[in-house]
């Protein structure tokens, strides 16, 4: 069920109560024997910054969960920025790199101690486990069998086929193709499901044949980032990674 249309508080409210109803059927209709329901996405942290955003998660998942657990897994501001500027240039951006890392902190929630402490509140200490997303960490170098053992599920993943990635960072080339096609034909002249199916197709064709290194930053950038985030960072370093030096290492 998609947002559009969505433009008034009391469409807004109708679509709340429908979202609610469709989704609390589709829990109720898993089997009686399921214990435990996964619900993964990024933009949790991203797109509810306050508490009362998380207070509603929480009344929504209430009447069928006797308990919660938040895995929160947290990337090295300096690594996130280039995989975004690719995803925002392929969503239509226009903006150079260069000035998008200069705006990158501005309001970021992402790796951000106050995030931690607002699902803190809504869920408590206990329910929370944070995670570094780097694969020095990560038990096998896999993230997927990292977040087995985050969540206590004794699933064997050896013999499980590996896929390809389904969001391939753009070529430093390919962004600057993308981009200008962004100024010449912005997103909004793409209308309608023909025309969507085209821009994705040269979306896909860009990220395959324009080839080159990603995105890097310069040694100024990294600086701005460290300092930016150099507080917050110590903060989570301090309350859950209490036993290591710094939360992200130089790799």
């Amino acid at each position: 069920m998609g947002r559009r249309g969505v433009d008034t508080p009391l469409k807004r409210e109708a679509f709340n109560e429908s979202f609610a109803n469709d989704f609390t059927a589709s829990l109720n209709a898993v089997p009686a024997e399921t214990h435990t329901i996964i619900i993964s996405s990024e933009h949790f942290s991203e797109m509810l910054l306050f508490d009362d955003e998380r207070e509603r998660v929480k009344d929504l998942l209430a009447p069928i969960a006797d308990r919660f657990q938040i895995i929160c897994y947290l990337r090295d501001p300096r690594e996130a920025v280039v995989p975004r500027y690719s995803t925002n240039i392929k969503s239509g951006t226009k903006i150079k790199f260069s000035k998008y890392c200069a705006n990158f902190n501005r309001g970021l929630i992402q790796c951000n101690f106050r995030m931690l402490q607002g699902w803190e509140r809504v869920f408590g200490r206990s329910s929370l486990t944070v995670r570094i997303y780097d694969r020095r960490h990560l038990k096998g170098g896999s993230i997927v069998t990292d977040f087995f053992e985050a969540a206590n599920l004794n699933i064997d993943v050896t013999n499980w086929e590996t896929v390809a990635d389904r969001n391939p960072s753009l070529s430093k080339w390919g962004c600057e193709v993308l981009r200008a096609m962004n100024y010449i034909i912005p997103v909004r002249y793409w209308r309608g499901e023909r025309g969507r199916q085209v821009r994705d197709r040269i979306v896909h064709w860009t990220t395959k044949y324009v080839p080159g290194n990603p995105q890097s930053l310069s040694p100024a950038q990294k600086g701005a980032f460290d300092d930016y985030f150099s507080m917050s960072n110590e903060q989570v370093r301090a309350r859950y990674f209490p036993d290591q030096e710094r939360l992200f290492y130089d790799k």
